[in-house]
């Protein structure tokens, strides 16, 4: 199946979009470890504080830019 445009994949890195994690404030730097589901993606990500998140859905997420 091909991956829909703007999906995250794994080991891409990405920002906390909200305050919604527990432990992961806004802002957040993070890499996504896995991407999985079909019609609902989800990610497991590891976060820059040492906090680690399963089942993030994408609304949470954004792509990191270069620092």
């Amino acid at each position: 199946m091909a991956r829909k445009e703007g999906e995250l994949k794994a080991k891409q890195r990405v920002v906390a979009a909200s305050d919604h994690l527990p432990g992961v404030p806004e802002g957040t730097r993070g890499r996504i470890l896995v991407a999985y589901g079909i019609a609902w993606p989800r990610y497991r990500v590891l976060w820059e504080n040492g906090a680690e998140s399963g089942n993030v859905d994408a609304k949470y997420l954004t792509a990191a830019t270069k620092r």
